[in-house]
């Protein structure tokens, strides 16, 4: 079997994307359905129930802080999802998952679960859907009758109007900011892993008289310590869990009292526990949650008395278009991306969805860097 190599670095751009909602008229009439086997409609947080021929309603319920409700909601969704796949539907699904469309609700990040489901089953068809939260049963009917036939993964109505999620290029509107000035204080999670560890170097070499405070959930390897002792700004490190809110809460404390107030954050914490949705249990999903759900929402809180210049996620592709295995990670990274959209704590907010890198970050074998280049012209992202 022959492999198609990938293509030289010249034959290769970077193109920088960002998702925005695009007012779209409502597909007018009823176009053909899809032969369908079932249509199962998840309302989160919505009061009203649609009465829809033939569909099965649920509600998803949970309670608790933002980070314990989106993991309830994950979960309940992971089960839903199982519960459908296990019956090996010989014809399409439409799972049509409802959440308010409110600023400052991160639900709508439950899409990265659904992306990644109709990955491994293109028989299951996903849609998030935001509506109001207090619209009512006729219209909250109408409305999903009309997205049955429309095609659209993500879709929100705001003010009247539908409006659908589409990416386009990136259009700069603030000045460039450095990461890293001259006698500042940053703290960066999962700081010895791959990503954390190219961004310490950089702005080690961006301002040389700066403090980076590094973390991670375990202790350092002797390889580790000598790698950090290459860096030229001051480098301590300290194993705290990002899920670990007391002890996240502490060390803001030690370094704020030894070093002086934070001036910028990077949240690079995150694991991998891959696996088909089919077979994906509660225990992963929450192992994957815990530092990007949790510790996201926790190292907000943290830093909230911080003059922060800025806190930026490093999320993932896989949270805007989903991957096959990578059900819970999507919907992880999709969380981040929904929080820190709506986030009003002090500096910057920003969630990057970095690609596959050439090095550091999470990485995959040969095969699969072959085959996203031979179907979606993807090559892993370089350093320079």
């Amino acid at each position: 079997i022959g492999v198609t190599e990938a293509p030289q670095r010249a034959t290769t751009q970077t193109v920088l994307l960002s998702p925005q909602w695009q007012a779209e008229a409502a597909p007018q009439g009823q176009a053909p359905a899809q032969a369908r086997q079932a249509h199962h409609v998840l309302l989160c947080a919505i009061q009203s129930e649609p009465a829809i021929d033939n569909a099965q309603v649920k509600r998803l319920q949970t309670e608790g802080e933002p980070a314990q409700r989106y993991t309830e909601h994950a979960q309940q969704l992971r089960e839903h999802l199982q519960a459908v796949l296990s019956t090996k539907p010989s014809a399409a699904v439409l799972i049509q998952v409802v959440v308010p469309v409110l600023g400052s609700d991160t639900l709508a990040g439950l899409s990265g679960m659904l992306k990644s489901a109709s990955q491994e089953n293109p028989k299951l068809q996903g849609q998030l859907i935001q509506v109001p939260a207090d619209i009512d049963a006729q219209a909250l009917t109408a409305l999903l009758q009309t997205e049955a036939t429309s095609g659209a993964a993500q879709v929100r109505y705001r003010n009247g109007q539908r409006e659908v999620r589409r990416l386009q290029p990136l259009q700069a509107t603030t000045a460039p900011m450095a990461l890293a000035k001259q006698g500042g204080v940053y703290l960066i999670t999962g700081g010895a892993g791959g990503l954390g560890l190219i961004f310490a170097r950089a702005m080690a070499e961006q301002a040389p008289d700066a403090t980076l405070i590094l973390t991670g959930r375990r202790e350092l390897s002797a390889e580790q310590q000598t790698e950090l002792s290459r860096l030229k700004a001051q480098v301590h490190y300290r194993a705290v869990d990002a899920s670990d809110e007391a002890g996240l809460q502490r060390l803001v404390a030690e370094v704020t009292g030894s070093h002086g107030p934070i001036r910028g954050v990077i949240h690079s914490a995150g694991v991998l526990r891959d696996s088909f949705l089919l077979k994906k249990s509660a225990q992963e999903l929450q192992e994957v949650f815990s530092p990007k759900v949790t510790g996201l929402v926790n190292l907000d809180r943290a830093t909230q008395d911080q003059p922060l210049d800025y806190l930026i996620a490093f999320s993932s592709t896989a949270g805007e278009f989903g991957n096959i295995g990578q059900a819970d990670y999507a919907a992880a990274n999709a969380f981040m991306d929904e929080y820190l959209g709506s986030r009003t704590g002090p500096g910057r907010s920003l969630s990057v969805n970095w690609p596959l890198w050439a090095e550091g970050g999470m990485q995959v074998d040969e095969a699969t860097r072959q085959a996203m280049w031979r179907h979606a012209g993807l090559v892993p992202l370089e350093r320079q």
